[in-house]
């Protein structure tokens, strides 16, 4: 928008006329609306159980004092989601390393290539979760920023994601996370020395949620961020808010294109192309897919299982969650925080 505000008063002092241009109109339009929907600076709000160490964080981190003060062409919530997406992202080579559970599935671990002179024996290893269709290269802003800072980096692929092939009739549900836990126990015993972290974004922290409250004090991390999570996963997909009805229908198409994807080595124990002719909102899938790969009847059955805060009260390591007030995607309603 402002590319095209200044090339046009650049060709006007150049003696080029627009006397009717659509788009500058438009594009002067979305600069005064922005700055009508401006807001004042806004600093973090915080939420902590209080204790000595919560105590202690707070006061060495100056992080909840930098004031959220967007552009005013970023001051969309829409765009300020879209934009990720869109802008370049850092060049990071990974080693791709496939991981076989007890039961005979494969999960695939993308591990950060690293510069030898920035990696320690007993440098801290973080696992990275991206969301529920993401893979390593969505995630490969926070992997080269870690990385930077001489951190060993691994991607976790839930089965039959980000890529890989599925050995067994089965992709892994939102919020199972027996996976996870034997991957973790891999990275342990690799590096025993090493502290071990974790990070998620959007649906995978349902994934971080469950592993953490499942688990408790022995999960084996030392510390945790979800980033964009949603509290009340239940409520959140098995509504069709008009709102969300575009977000929805892009993460619904990317399950497809995932399930059409393994349709054959699913093909004994689900119809997949019945699921992916008669899935339309998000509900539907989970209730043609996810359900009868895991034997249940129903979604209420499904959530109880892989609802992310059902033992929430369990998890016992610091984990720092960061959500945006006006979030158009992992909120349930419209105007909540």
């Amino acid at each position: 928008t402002m590319l095209e505000i200044a090339s046009y008063f650049s060709l006007q002092g150049k003696g080029h006329t627009h006397r009717h241009n659509p788009r500058l109109l438009l594009s002067l339009g979305v600069c005064l609306r922005g700055f009508k929907t401006m807001t004042a600076p806004e600093v973090p709000k915080l939420y902590f159980r209080d204790s000595s160490l919560n105590t202690y964080i707070i006061e060495k981190c100056r992080m909840h004092e930098r004031t959220f003060s967007p552009s005013f062409w970023l001051t969309s919530r829409h765009l300020q989601t879209l934009l990720p997406i869109i802008l370049p992202k850092p060049e990071v080579t990974f080693d791709r390393e496939y991981l076989q559970m007890r039961d005979k599935g494969v999960v695939a671990l993308d591990w950060v290539v690293l510069p030898q002179s920035k990696v320690k024996r007993r440098s801290m290893v973080i696992v990275i979760i991206p969301t529920l269709t993401g893979s390593a290269c969505h995630v490969s802003a926070i992997c080269h920023a870690a990385v930077s800072r001489g951190m060993r980096v691994v991607v976790f692929n839930r089965r039959g994601h980000g890529g890989a092939l599925i050995t067994t009739p089965r992709l892994q549900a939102s919020s199972s996370s027996s996976n996870l836990r034997q991957v973790i126990k891999y990275i342990r015993l690799c590096w025993p020395r090493s502290a071990l972290a974790a990070v998620a974004y959007g649906t995978g922290c349902g994934l971080l949620m469950s592993y953490l409250g499942e688990f408790g004090s022995s999960a084996l991390l030392t510390a945790c961020a979800c980033v964009s999570p949603c509290w009340d996963a239940p409520e959140r997909f098995l509504s069709n808010s008009p709102g969300r009805s575009l977000y929805d229908l892009v993460l619904l198409l990317r399950l497809k294109a995932i399930l059409y994807r393994h349709a054959t080595a699913l093909g004994n124990v689900l119809d997949a192309g019945h699921a992916l002719l008669a899935a339309w909102s998000l509900p539907d899938f989970d209730r043609t897919v996810y359900c009868p790969l895991y034997g249940l009847s129903d979604l209420d059955q499904f959530w109880e299982a892989n609802n992310p805060i059902r033992d929430v009260d369990d998890i016992e390591v610091p984990v720092l969650f960061v959500n945006s007030l006006d979030d158009p995607v992992a909120r349930s309603d419209e105007g909540d925080t």
